[in-house]
């Protein structure tokens, strides 16, 4: 992300001093959208990254059936209701 930004920083000067010497604003142009999709980029990047994280992936039944018993033996626990458990 950070290397992006500073990519991002780069390219911007590159292509303003670009525009700036040849008078032509195509370089300016291009370097925005350069830019742009550069942020686009990192964007889906950590948009796939933290949802991954978030949702995760359930634990199998098995292994929630065995906690859900280790729960239930203890006796502080009165009961055990809706259990979802996801891997991270």
């Amino acid at each position: 992300e950070d290397c992006v930004a500073v990519g991002g920083c780069a390219v911007a000067a590159g292509c303003l001093s670009l525009s700036h010497f040849t008078g032509n604003p195509v370089y300016d142009s291009l370097g925005s959208i350069t830019i742009g999709m550069g942020l686009g980029f990192v964007a889906l990047v950590l948009i796939r990254k933290n949802r991954d994280l978030l949702v995760g992936s359930a634990l199998p039944v098995k292994r929630v059936d065995r906690i859900v018993r280790l729960l239930e033996a203890d006796p502080v626990v009165y009961s055990v209701h809706d259990v979802k458990a996801i891997i991270t």
